[in-house]
């Protein structure tokens, strides 16, 4: 329904390995997929990971990695193909704005 609508779908690959999704891959049919980051520092990982992303018929630009908490794993992920990210490494946590006092209430 939402396809129809012009909305773009997307789907969380949550298995330990992204190919236990097939199934729900196929039957969703994303426009964009989100991934957690692999915690190894090995360049092999995350070629794994983008090899695996793209025999579900994904496309690595188009999918979100998630959880990318140090430089390392932000540039191994850019060099397995990957353009899109979310963690500390990739923009630091800031507070929320404050919130305004209201003012006091006429006696």
């Amino acid at each position: 329904m939402l396809r129809g609508l012009g909305y773009p779908v997307g789907y969380r690959l949550s298995a330990p390995r992204i190919s236990m999704e097939l199934a729900g891959v196929d039957l969703v049919q994303p426009s964009f997929a989100k991934v957690l980051a692999t915690t190894s520092p090995r360049e092999e990982a995350w070629q794994d990971l983008a090899l695996e992303v793209r025999a579900l018929g994904l496309d690595t630009r188009t999918t979100i990695v998630g959880g990318i908490e140090v430089p390392q794993q932000a540039r191994l992920a850019h060099e397995a193909g990957f353009e899109l990210g979310q963690g500390r490494a990739v923009r630091q946590p800031y507070p929320p704005p404050s919130i305004p006092e209201p003012p006091p209430a006429a006696s």
